[in-house]
């Protein structure tokens, strides 16, 4: 017979049985502000409704009515195939941040969208609208879910393009 497994379990055993009975036996340090806790919601007669059981602040900030958050504008865009691959093409190229952006600054339900010389290539991808023809302006909208894109070339050469997309598609009249 083997009796080293025996030896082994002992002081395995005691050690589990110090900590559960040194959890069980809190100090007086403890025991203190557990009874003063105690005591006052003892005396509490309030009811449920009344003024003094007031609920605490929320912790977690809501988005305001009208300013979606990222996650929110990228479950709309991922409703629709054609828009949710210019959202994650839109991603590549600018990033979390490029996206963060363009949510934070949208106005009445349009965002700007920032543009390079990649952009032309992702909306051809995304919506086959060619820009590379010299468009000055230029108002589509998705074949699948209609929401509508704005492109707004500079009028001097030094200015910036404009680009806007919907955040949600209008539904059919």
């Amino acid at each position: 017979m083997n009796t080293s497994e025996e030896t082994d379990k002992q002081p395995i055993e005691e050690e589990v049985a110090k900590a559960e009975s040194t959890e069980a036996e809190p100090t007086e340090a403890q025991k203190e502000p557990i009874a003063e806790a105690v005591e006052p919601a003892a005396q509490s007669t309030s009811k449920p409704g009344s003024e003094q059981t007031k609920k605490g602040p929320r912790t977690k900030p809501r988005a305001k009515k009208g300013n979606p958050t990222v996650k929110q504008v990228s479950d709309r865009f991922a409703a629709c195939g054609r828009c949710s691959f210019l959202w994650a093409g839109y991603r590549v190229i600018f990033g979390e941040e490029g996206q963060e952006t363009a949510v934070v600054n949208n106005r009445s339900g349009w965002m700007d969208l920032e543009w390079n010389t990649q952009m032309p290539d992702l909306l051809f991808k995304s919506y086959g609208i060619r820009l590379d023809i010299s468009f000055y302006h230029y108002e589509g909208c998705c074949k699948e879910c209609r929401r509508r894109f704005v492109y707004q070339a500079p009028d001097k050469p030094e200015d910036a393009v404009q680009c806007a997309i919907e955040i949600s598609p209008n539904s059919a009249k």
